[in-house]
């Protein structure tokens, strides 16, 4: 059985390079392999919730020494957690970009309009 405490500090560690790598520009290639990573812990994480739901015979009937089913269960909705916490900063990171572009394409635009009614273009 995975272990849930292992795979979620796998899932933290790979949220704060993903969060590095946006807040210093990465492009999407750069934070790729961090974003495998997170995705690799939270299948670990929802493997091991799927194991705890439905334990193997000889768990039940010998008792298991692993990770209960509510640590599993705690540590898989920190995970979904930082999941939404990094849509947010791909969000946000995203419509900043658009604002800026779109502020830099409506100055130019200003700009070219302001140079024909000067008769320079």
């Amino acid at each position: 059985m995975i272990d849930p405490f292992t795979a979620f500090a796998a899932a933290q560690t790979a949220v704060s390079a993903i969060k590095k790598g946006i807040q210093l520009g990465k492009d999407i290639g750069g934070i790729s392999n961090d974003l495998a990573r997170f995705a690799g812990a939270v299948s670990d994480l929802s493997f091991a919730h799927k194991q705890s739901e439905n334990p193997p015979w000889y768990a039940v009937l010998f008792g298991g020494n692993g990770p209960s089913a509510m640590d599993i269960f705690a540590k898989k909705k920190q995970a979904e957690a930082l999941r939404a916490e990094i849509k947010q900063t791909i969000v946000e990171w995203s419509l900043g970009i658009l604002v800026v572009l779109s502020g830099i394409g409506l100055l130019g635009v200003g700009i070219y309009f302001l140079g024909k009614k000067q008769g320079k273009w």
